[in-house]
């Protein structure tokens, strides 16, 4: 088996596995230029094929990659026409590997890969799935709902704040405590306090989010659209659970982490279903007030939320 297709939504665990086949195929680095050559893009297909068949120099296999070739989608079809009759007699000796963005996965080529080779496809991992990833990778105890809760459902992300958080807490058990202090929270957990603020009837300190956010170069806009989502979901879960559905069972229903879904609730009870249906419309009407110029967007999004308060 010498031809892989690695595409998919999860890019880290792309990466990660075209790294593991690379590493199978070439373990010596000493010999790595002389028996690795990479392709992008708009390249010409004589001159791959001629590369597969050529034999390694010193080493088991010559390894290629080819990165968003395009021969996975229409476009190309007497390139991937050439291409799919060709790896039925890829040598034993290359490793073709293919790193695509965007595949429509039946045409000759993905066809052929799926017969003679093999295809891995990382769809975006669901909020529980990076739950059990984090139990799984963390080599000591840690509260990894409230950690993916607070970094986000970004792979790359998730790994590198693990990664300083282990260095920050020295090989010791993590607690809630020690995320709070070492991380990088994520915009949407500063909407979370936003929110909690002006469900208490605290605009200063809504306000005083809202500024920090400002601060940390968070756009105006952004903050708007993460606020239209907060509504959103407030309003959702409100609805799920007057129809008697369960956090968890809601955190299903829509996606989410179950903490997620228990915090959403609970700030929707500050909040009447007319008040969260009226604070969308408004959010609407900012939109279209900014993208007009009608009023400025930092002070339109800080009437928004003072109007929330009310």
């Amino acid at each position: 088996m010498g031809v892989y297709l690695i595409t998919g939504e999860e890019r880290f665990l792309v990466q990660q596995k075209e790294a593991e086949l690379k590493n199978a195929a070439l373990p010596d680095l000493s010999l790595a230029d002389m028996n690795y050559s990479y392709y992008k893009e708009n390249f010409d297909i004589a001159m791959l094929l001629n590369d597969c068949d050529m034999p390694p120099f010193m080493a088991e296999k010559r390894l290629i990659c080819v990165h968003d070739s395009g021969l996975f989608v229409t476009g190309r079809k007497d390139d991937t026409t050439a291409v799919a009759k060709y790896i039925v007699n890829l040598p034993d000796t290359t490793v073709l590997i293919f790193n695509e963005t965007d595949t429509h996965g039946n045409n000759a080529l993905s066809k052929a890969v799926k017969k003679y080779g093999e295809v891995f496809d990382f769809k975006r991992m669901k909020p529980y799935e990076l739950v059990n990833y984090i139990k799984k990778k963390c080599p000591v105890k840690i509260p990894a709902e409230y950690f993916v809760a607070c970094v986000g459902n970004d792979m790359e992300r998730l790994n590198g704040e693990l990664d300083k958080l282990l260095t920050f807490t020295k090989g010791k058990d993590i607690t809630e405590a020690d995320i709070d202090e070492a991380c990088s929270k994520t915009p949407e957990m500063n909407i979370f306090k936003m929110m909690d603020a002006i469900g208490g009837k605290d605009t200063a300190a809504a306000i005083s989010v809202y500024n920090n956010m400002l601060a940390a170069k968070d756009s105006p806009f952004r903050v708007l659209k993460m606020l239209v989502r907060q509504l959103k979901l407030m309003l959702e879960c409100k609805f799920l659970s007057e129809k008697g559905m369960a956090p968890k069972q809601i955190a299903d229903e829509l996606g989410l982490l179950e903490m997620h879904a228990r915090g959403y609730l609970e700030q929707s009870r500050n909040f009447k279903k007319v008040d969260l249906f009226n604070g969308l419309n408004a959010c609407y009407k900012c939109d279209n007030d900014i993208k007009t110029g009608r009023i400025d967007d930092e002070l339109g999004v800080e009437l928004i939320i003072l109007s929330l308060g009310k």
